[in-house]
């Protein structure tokens, strides 16, 4: 495993030699964002926790540290000579201490967020594969793959009702959690097969890179295939390894043949129009902030404008068009509603992207839009105290995970939603948890 372990760094280090000498550079925002990601974390730990929208992103609040401490001494140096590492403002001592927190229940961010050692929890060390693809991405020894324009457009009007699954960042696969029988993900997919909808639409996220053994073991070997369709979107965690393993082992399969090996897609039932978009392949800040602007999706003449010709329009994406509290749109919300629907504004929008499950209400920035984040299939996560007494928010899911092992105390239960659509049309939303306990969302 060590000799394995050195070959593996060793690769990294002379892939980073050669794009140095080939004159690739890191942009110094990369290096901003981490800076900010670790400030933030900085905050948390010591009891001033960050606020609603400030910048920087948590889930990334680990990397300086890990770039600077705990990666081969080959690949830092290697960091170095592109000139802008910057330093680590955490010391070995606040690591040491706070690690011990993190080693039991863990803290909580505002957003739910957990930041623990647990397996997919933040300070899981696994992430550090997503930074590492990532980086590699951007000084291009790993290739983007082309985007892909052939979308499916299907038609099942002819059916009397419709059953659709959905669910978000569930690319987990099976561990070991606690004294859960089985990982989030099975739970989850356990109760989706019970309920036996015609269609299942992941909104995408496979765990911890999107790499091609990943979109293999965590997303094809655990899914349960639904009769009329199964399809799932482009994501961030996808896009570190360049969507290389979504579009080659994932959307490759026979299980995803519906979807044409394309990201996005438009799926009709009676009145209703649901579109999936690609949010994921042109992303910023790290691929967290979620842009359409590719030359076939967006625009007055492109694939949403032309396929929002219907009564009812629904949109899934991955990321969120508004923040986690509902208060402001993101840019997102200008790339669909505003360049490519003139201001119209879809009946429904589902994404994932934010680890929790939310429903908005008509006083948040999406208005009249029915808005809905549906991150919250897998990944461990807790109570979320920005969205207590949230007048934005009528539900969002916090009912603890109570399995009665100590370090996930401050977890609650993941879960998924169905769609039914009776023969009018008439759709009915109902919520589960990953025990099958429902709530209908009005």
């Amino acid at each position: 495993m060590k000799i394995s372990m050195l070959n593996y760094f060793l690769q990294i280090q002379r892939n980073l030699s050669d794009a140095l000498k080939s004159g690739e550079s890191i942009d110094q925002e990369i290096w901003e964002f981490l800076v900010e990601s670790e400030n933030a974390l900085i905050k948390l730990m010591n009891n001033n926790p960050p606020r609603p929208n400030d910048p920087g992103n948590i889930e990334f609040g680990w990397a300086l540290y890990f770039l600077n401490n705990d990666i081969s001494i080959i690949i830092k140096d290697e960091l170095k000579k592109f000139g802008n590492l910057p330093n680590s403002q955490i010391t070995k001592a606040d690591w040491a201490c706070w690690e011990k927190i993190w080693q039991g229940a863990g803290v909580l961010m505002g957003d739910g967020t957990l930041l623990s050692t647990a397996c997919y929890a933040q300070m899981d060390p696994g992430w550090s594969l997503s930074l590492l693809c990532f980086l590699l991405q951007k000084v291009k020894v790993i290739a983007k793959q082309p985007f892909a324009h052939n979308p499916a457009v299907l038609d099942f009007s002819n059916k009397e009702s419709l059953k659709i699954a959905l669910f978000g960042d569930w690319g987990t696969g099976e561990y070991k959690d606690g004294n859960l029988k089985n990982s989030p993900s099975q739970l989850v997919m356990k109760q989706i097969a019970l309920l036996k909808p015609d269609i299942m639409i992941h909104l995408g996220d496979v765990y911890y890179a999107g790499l091609p053994n990943e979109e293999f073991k965590k997303l094809l070997n655990c899914w349960i295939k639904a009769p009329l369709g199964n399809f799932t979107l482009n994501s961030n965690h996808e896009m570190y390894d360049g969507g290389n393993g979504l579009y080659n082992v994932a959307l490759a399969d026979e299980l995803f043949q519906d979807q044409k090996c394309t990201t996005y897609f438009s799926l009709k039932f009676k009145q209703w129009k649901i579109l999936g978009l690609d949010s994921a392949y042109n992303a910023t800040k790290f691929y967290m902030d979620g842009v359409i602007n590719d030359p076939y999706q967006p625009g007055k003449d492109g694939f949403i404008s032309k396929e929002a010709n219907s009564e009812k329009l629904m949109i899934l994406t991955h990321h969120n068009p508004i923040d986690t509290q509902g208060g402001n749109k993101n840019s997102l919300w200008e790339d669909v509603v505003t360049n490519s629907l003139d201001s119209i504004l879809p009946d429904v929008w589902y994404w994932g992207h934010t680890h929790n499950g939310i429903v908005y209400n008509e006083k948040a920035a999406s208005g009249k839009t029915k808005a809905r984040c549906l991150g919250h299939a897998a990944i461990p996560f807790g109570d979320a105290s920005w969205l207590k007494g949230e007048e934005k928010v009528d539900y969002y899911t916090n009912t603890p995970l109570g399995d009665g092992y100590s370090n996930n105390a401050k977890r609650v239960k993941n879960g998924f939603a169905i769609l039914d659509f009776d023969a009018n049309g008439l759709l009915t939303e109902t919520w589960y948890d990953q025990d099958g306990e429902a709530k209908i969302i009005k």
